[in-house]
């Protein structure tokens, strides 16, 4: 089967041949949603992890760059939850998609303090605390060994350990309420490397259907007269 270039079932934005190019918050959303589709999650997951690929983004964060790194690992364990204590379903690594949905989806029933063992690149169950944050109307502090992440509705507290966050593959992460703080300014798009976009895309394109010369002769309307 060849391939048509520049073809409409693609994707999205092409991938460029080299270096990187910015994505505005549409399309990373776009992208992203695509991305996790082909990798298997389900709609509505997909959905989220599109929504908190933008929000991370939208904050100066690699949301992007970490769904991809997590769904090429894997979609990951849904919680099993407990009082107090959420981890992984069959000791595997806890997927922040399917955390972090729960969580918002618990909002007002979340513990005073909660442990999820094993979270998987934690960064991107952020945007997730943020919808807790808007429903309890109160900051929502994410901590560490070694560090702590504020998250108001608004999004992240500045500071060193927000960055040293999105750098972790796994951690064991507490969440509770805190006080609030000045949220980072937010970004109308990020800047994606090759790889990281190429990566995406590749897993987009299986929810696609290459168009070939055959598909092509049998489109269109043909001898109907729609006149």
């Amino acid at each position: 089967m060849s391939e048509i270039a520049n073809d409409p079932t693609q994707a999205g934005v092409a991938v460029p041949e080299k270096g990187g190019a910015r994505l505005t918050l549409p399309e990373i959303q776009s992208l992203c949603f695509k991305a996790a589709r082909g990798a298997g999650m389900e709609w509505g997951l997909a959905e989220e992890a599109a929504f908190a690929a933008r929000w991370l983004a939208a904050a100066g964060l690699p949301g992007p760059e970490r769904l991809g790194a997590r769904i090429q690992a894997g979609v990951g364990a849904a919680p099993e939850i407990g009082s107090g204590v959420w981890r992984g379903r069959a000791g595997g690594a806890l997927c922040p998609i399917a955390a972090g949905a729960a969580l918002s989806d618990r909002a007002g029933a979340i513990p005073p303090e909660l442990r999820l063992e094993g979270l998987a690149w934690p960064v991107l169950i952020l945007p997730f605390l943020a919808l807790v944050a808007e429903g309890c109307g109160a900051s929502v502090a994410l901590t560490w060994p070694g560090g702590r992440v504020t998250v108001g509705p608004e999004g992240p507290g500045a500071g060193a350990d927000l960055e040293a966050l999105a750098g972790f593959a796994e951690a064991t992460v507490e969440i509770a309420g805190a006080a609030g703080a000045a949220p980072v300014a937010r970004q109308s798009g990020r800047w994606l490397s090759h790889d990281d976009w190429a990566l995406l895309d590749g897993f987009a394109l299986r929810t696609t259907v290459p168009a070939s010369e055959k598909s092509r002769a049998g489109a269109g309307a043909g001898n109907l007269d729609n006149d």
